[in-house]
């Protein structure tokens, strides 16, 4: 979804008089409810979300199974990690700049890229899909990082995956590998965040689990009833009712998906070096049956 596209929908809703209610699932996870009342009497230095997976390269291998999946490693990825106003406990948050790592090309050794709509686009720009970057905001004192991805993980993911395995022997990177065709590559995904400040906090997305990393230990976090997606539908439909009013604010939402659309388009780069740096990517995901060997063999003497 485009900016357009987004201030247009909400135009629609408006003219037909639709209440328009967005709420994200994350902000529903046992987790992030858990981390929330833990931070509410601290100061959050850093914050660092990372949200990546393969999904790219499986798109690429796979286009008729994966044609759903569109928007890149920002519209895809990022735009689940509103849950950041509920750790940080505030309303506001201002874009910095981007570090776009990677574009995403339309296929396997292609000479053009991917928009954010699964079509091609033969130049650099605000349709184009981004692979892998980092976006940097700032939210009062506090500095934000979010990490998406299409193609793996960054370097930034597998460090910080490092430290918090360090510190708590759990793992927040799930990988493998996949085979398709006779060819095989390396399947890849996270979705965590870490906190540093006068607390310092992991929390595995993926898994449901929280770890003060202080301590290295788990933190337990709140049972609750129903699942993630019931819990949103519920709370959307009591406040477009009046009966509740804690949903996420229209301000919120506005001031996110400005952010996110002030990434995306900050797009740029010189198309020939861009799409060699894409193929480079591609081609390290992508491994030979006795290399899997290798690295299975490996981890088997290792762990």
């Amino acid at each position: 979804m485009s900016r357009e596209e987004h201030l247009s929908e909400k135009e629609m809703s408006r003219e037909q008089e639709i209440m328009y209610m967005v709420d994200f699932i994350e902000r529903e996870s046992p987790v992030v409810k858990k981390a929330k009342q833990l931070l509410e009497e601290e100061e959050v230095e850093r914050l660092d979300i990372f949200r990546q997976s393969s999904i790219g390269l499986q798109k690429l291998m796979q286009p008729v199974k994966r044609a759903g999946g569109k928007g890149g490693a920002v519209l895809d990825k990022m735009i689940h990690e509103a849950y950041l106003f509920d750790l940080l406990g505030t309303e506001e948050i201002e874009f910095q700049s981007a570090g776009i790592q990677s574009f995403m090309p339309k296929t396997l050794g292609a000479e053009k890229f991917m928009s954010i709509r699964g079509g091609y686009t033969e130049n650099i720009g605000r349709n184009t899909a981004l692979g892998d970057v980092k976006a940097l905001f700032k939210s009062g004192g506090t500095d934000v990082t979010l990490h998406g991805s299409w193609l793996g993980f960054s370097e930034d993911a597998r460090k910080a995956g490092k430290k918090v395995r360090d510190a708590t022997e759990h793992s927040v990177l799930e990988s493998g590998y996949q085979t398709v065709e006779g060819k095989a590559f390396l399947d890849e995904e996270c979705r965590f965040f870490t906190v540093q400040g006068t607390r310092s906090l992991a929390g595995d997305m993926l898994n449901g689990k929280l770890f003060d990393l202080d301590t290295g230990e788990e933190v337990d976090t709140p049972d609750l009833i129903h699942d993630q997606l019931h819990r949103v539908i519920e709370k959307a439909v009591l406040n477009a009712a009046g009966k509740r009013s804690d949903g996420i604010g229209q301000h919120e939402v506005d001031e996110f998906m400005d952010s996110l659309f002030m990434v995306q388009e900050s797009a740029s780069g010189d198309e020939f070096n861009e799409l060699e740096k894409s193929r480079k990517r591609l081609k390290e995901m992508v491994v030979e049956d006795r290399k899997i060997l290798e690295r299975e063999e490996s981890d088997t003497i290792a762990g």
